[in-house]
């Protein structure tokens, strides 16, 4: 999916993906490999920019400073670079302000059930602006996010720290109490059990997050699915005959 995004974009822009290296490549896209005046990389992972500096150096080829980008703002500047890179801003700027339009209309779809609610996030140090500015958009509120921070870095998990409480030395003993404490209406992290039923719903923290400008829309929408779900319609009431039948 992400490679489908982002080749839809290129196309708007009028440039086509000479070699989809290691990914989905034919001979004679494989012989063409050097004929593109610019390389990306589809993800920043150790294996990627090895390869990355491989062809730097045995090739001279170039390459975008980043990967693909994820979430919005990322997404406008990435598309910014590449637009005067091939001396075609003006499209740039028309794809952006359509993908503006899709995501604000995206955020008053979801708004109604998703303002206000308060979430406490667990994370790798990676960043991750792309769900905090989607969640602002929203009208969501961070009571805490706890970094994982395994390797003991300088914590670069947004590039506005004062604007979000977070916990730099977060520490999983204290998880239940901190939930018990914060009472957030969604936790997100990909560590953590529901402590009492009911109270508030779970999701993943991706580690392999869609691309594009719709990054953290992608991700709100199954926030707005998991509220929305009925919890004891009739045909999921089985509390009830439990209850009546065994208790």
């Amino acid at each position: 999916i992400n490679f489908r995004i982002i080749s839809g974009l290129l196309n708007d822009m009028g440039i086509a993906v000479n070699c989809r290296y290691l990914g989905d490549a034919d001979c004679s896209q494989m012989r063409n490999l050097l004929a593109a005046p610019l390389n990306i990389l589809a993800s920043d992972t150790a294996d990627g920019r090895d390869l990355k500096a491989w062809m730097i150096q045995q090739y001279g080829c170039q390459f975008m400073d980043e990967a693909f980008p994820i979430g919005f703002q990322s997404s406008r500047r990435w598309f910014f670079k590449l637009g005067e890179f091939f001396s075609c801003q003006d499209k740039v700027e028309k794809i952006i302000k359509q993908q503006e339009i899709i995501y604000q209309e995206e955020i008053e779809k979801l708004k109604p059930t998703l303002e206000g609610k308060r979430i406490m996030m667990t994370t790798i140090n990676s960043n991750v602006d792309w769900i905090l500015e989607t969640a602002d958009a929203l009208g969501m509120r961070f009571v805490r996010i706890g970094v994982v921070n395994y390797l003991h870095q300088e914590v670069k998990i947004t590039d506005y720290p004062e604007r979000y409480p977070i916990d730099e030395d977060f520490d999983w003993k204290r998880m239940y109490e901190d939930v018990e404490e914060l009472k957030p209406d969604i936790i997100l992290s990909n560590y953590t059990s529901q402590v009492e039923s009911g109270a508030y719903v779970i999701d993943a923290t991706p580690m392999c997050p869609v691309v594009g400008f719709l990054s953290g829309i992608h991700m709100a929408r199954r926030w707005a699915e998991l509220f929305q779900i009925q919890r004891e319609g009739e045909w999921r009431n089985d509390k009830a005959l439990f209850e009546k039948y065994y208790a």
